[in-house]
């Protein structure tokens, strides 16, 4: 698998969601079940991690005033002010989980 790149370019805001629609679950039988969403700078650092979207109030919160809140407890969602650099998105399932997912990034103002 591929993990998604972003290059940053100046000083900005990102958010970074997991989208799994109800209708991919109703669809496809292997959905991540529980993923876990990684930000990692040029470096491979990990810079913020993941797993379940509404457990951390702050990024939750800041996702929601943006209305890219994730719908599922399940979801992912990071939300961070980021440097000139590039980025990368990795997906992952919890417990070694395996299935398909889809990550947005947005550059929020």
């Amino acid at each position: 698998m591929k993990a998604p790149s972003f290059l940053v370019r100046r000083f900005q805001t990102a958010a970074c969601c997991l989208v799994m629609p109800l209708s991919w679950r109703l669809r496809f039988r292997d959905v991540l079940a529980d993923p876990i969403l990684e930000l990692r700078d040029s470096n491979g650092m990990l810079l913020l991690a993941n797993d379940n979207g509404k457990d951390n109030p702050v990024p939750t919160a800041q996702l929601t005033a943006h209305g890219l809140a994730p719908r599922n407890p399940k979801e992912s969602g990071i939300f961070a002010s980021l440097p000139p650099d590039a980025f990368t998105v990795s997906l992952a399932g919890k417990n070694g989980g395996t299935g398909i997912g889809l990550v947005e990034i947005y550059n929020v103002l």
